[in-house]
């Protein structure tokens, strides 16, 4: 299977750890990008710093777990967990770039 570098460091993060929330991987997938100074409106006279950081994991965990490179579980109040999957983890040994 053929890897982006952008598609291997996202495997590399979720396989050093055992899984992980959209945020906590946004901060590890891109821990210098300006967005996180970003204020975002969050509701009624309320706004959320980053904010946008947040869906932009989700989104891009969404594309790895449609390839099957990564595995979706809900926490018991219905937070999502990623996790690298075993086919992810193949993908990565193969060390495919593309």
């Amino acid at each position: 299977m053929r890897l982006t570098q952008s598609n291997r460091r996202a495997l590399e993060i979720l396989r050093d750890v055992k899984e992980m929330y959209p945020r906590q991987f946004s901060k590890a997938m891109w821990p210098d990008s300006p967005c996180w100074k970003h204020h975002t409106k969050a509701g009624p006279g309320g706004v959320m710093l980053a904010g946008g950081m947040n869906l932009a994991a989700g989104g891009y965990l969404a594309k790895l777990l449609r390839r099957g490179l990564v595995s979706l579980r809900y926490s018991s109040v219905h937070q999502p967990f990623y996790s690298i999957s075993t086919k992810g983890r193949k993908a990565l040994e193969e060390g495919h770039i593309s």
